[in-house]
């Protein structure tokens, strides 16, 4: 059952409630007798389909059937305990790997990675045991000094059957890169950003970025490589100029990672 309680800690279950039971123009669950007609109904609404569609994707995620999924969300009182139909598939298993040893950091890990549809486990040489945190947020908040170093704060580790589709797994790779950044932001760490190129960037290396802090000596020579002939009038503005631009640079490419 863990996969199932997985999902209905995370917050997919609430957005593909109440999603399909727009799409359906309900506002209540449907009673296990309505169940049949109304869900042949859906399948004939092109939303209710796209719908049908999501759910797979999620269930792939949690290693859930797509019927589970759909159930779980839409019939009231499902129950797949009680259900004797297979509710679990063989999908991919993706598990947020850390060897914090910190229970501040360990609580927090676990309630945000099921929030996302991930199982966390805590690493102890070759041995692995799963955190759950089926209660409500930790109430303990996560200090600086409860949050072990970002490089090795944890890892998603993937794990794909046999013969699932390369195309789907390389899907699942980028997946998994998206929820691990979320899951990074989530804790309180600093996050990477897609760098866009710009020509404020590509002067990068003809500002110094990298040399900090940067005296009124350096300042000049930096101006006289950047501009030519000599205005003393000028002087004051570019250096304020530069100075500016080193500090957006900067900000954007080293002050930002720096732990």
């Amino acid at each position: 059952m863990e996969r199932y309680k997985a999902f209905m800690l995370s917050e997919d279950i609430e957005r593909l409630r109440l999603e399909g039971l727009a799409i359906l123009g309900r506002t209540q669950l449907i009673s296990s007798e309505e169940w049949g007609q109304i869900s042949r109904e859906g399948m004939a609404i092109a939303s209710y389909r796209d719908w049908y569609e999501e759910c797979r994707l999620v269930g792939e995620r949690f290693g859930l059937a797509q019927w589970t999924v759909q159930l779980a969300c839409l019939l009231e009182g499902f129950d797949p305990g009680g259900n004797t139909m297979v509710w679990e598939a063989d999908w991919p298993t993706m598990r947020v790997v850390t060897r914090s040893t910190n229970s501040v950091f360990l609580q927090q890990l676990a309630w945000h990675a099921q929030r996302l549809g991930l199982y966390a486990v805590q690493r102890d040489g070759s041995l692995e045991s799963t955190l759950l945190n089926l209660g409500p947020e930790p109430s303990n908040p996560l200090r600086s000094a409860d949050r072990p170093p970002s490089r090795n704060a944890f890892s998603i580790r993937v794990e794909v059957p046999i013969d699932y589709p390369p195309e789907a797994t390389a899907q699942l790779h980028r997946k998994v890169a998206k929820l691990e950044k979320e899951l990074r932001k989530r804790l309180g760490y600093k996050v990477r950003e897609r760098l866009r190129s710009s020509t404020l960037v590509e002067k990068a290396a003809e500002l110094k970025v990298e040399e900090a802090p940067l005296d009124k000596r350096g300042a000049y020579e930096i101006i006289d490589e950047m501009y030519t002939g000599e205005d003393m009038k000028k002087d004051q503005a570019r250096r304020k100029t530069t100075g500016s631009r080193r500090h957006r640079i900067r900000k954007r490419l080293i002050e930002g990672y720096e732990d």
